[in-house]
């Protein structure tokens, strides 16, 4: 039943939900129980299992398949005949498109001399706030200021670690924490 976060396009994971009634509670013994996914807004189909609970908890799990995973937006639902239980409802993401942009950018910095190290320093420089997609969009800017004849790599990375800092906004938040906002990596 082990699944891999975050969840990957077209690779089998088992989602956890909770069925509630109206008063927000969780229902267990749920009866009934009927799954069914829509794979990048389509039409929902059932899915191959249904949503088992964990002990009398209130807390099902669905394991679904490789071919329910298949879409970059999955949403699933879990309907129950259970008097006063609401329909669950859960929206997945995965992870494709960020997985091809690292292999494509780890396939292409092998062929150019750019070394891992040099995009996994570019991921990893950028201040909190910034998501993984726009950590990979700096370590790819390092990769394209490579190829195009922008320097060594180390002077390409320097670059685009100051360019990015320059596009991160500092804040502090009430508790005196340093958070930071992306403002143009997107």
């Amino acid at each position: 039943m082990a699944s891999s976060y975050p969840p990957k396009k077209n690779t089998a994971f088992t989602l956890a939900l909770v069925i509630r009634d109206a008063d927000g509670d969780p229902v267990t013994g749920a009866t009934a129980l009927d799954s069914e996914r829509s794979l990048d807004g389509a039409a929902f189909g059932d899915c191959t299992n249904e949503a088992t609970e964990i002990g009398t908890t209130g807390i099902y799990t669905l394991a679904l398949t490789e071919a329910e995973m298949n879409a970059d937006l999955v949403v699933v639902q879990t309907k129950t005949s259970t008097s006063g239980a609401k329909t669950a409802v859960n929206v997945i993401y995965t992870s494709s498109s960020l997985n091809d942009e690292l292999a494509t950018a780890a396939a292409v910095a092998a062929l150019n001399d750019v070394s891992a190290t040099d995009l996994l320093d570019a991921a990893d420089a950028v201040e909190t706030g910034v998501t993984p997609r726009q950590a990979m969009r700096l370590a790819l800017a390092v990769l394209a200021g490579k190829l195009s004849g922008g320097g060594t790599a180390t002077e390409v990375f320097r670059n685009a670690v100051a360019d990015a800092k320059d596009r991160v906004t500092a804040t502090v938040d009430a508790a005196g924490n340093r958070t930071a906002i992306a403002t143009d990596l997107t």
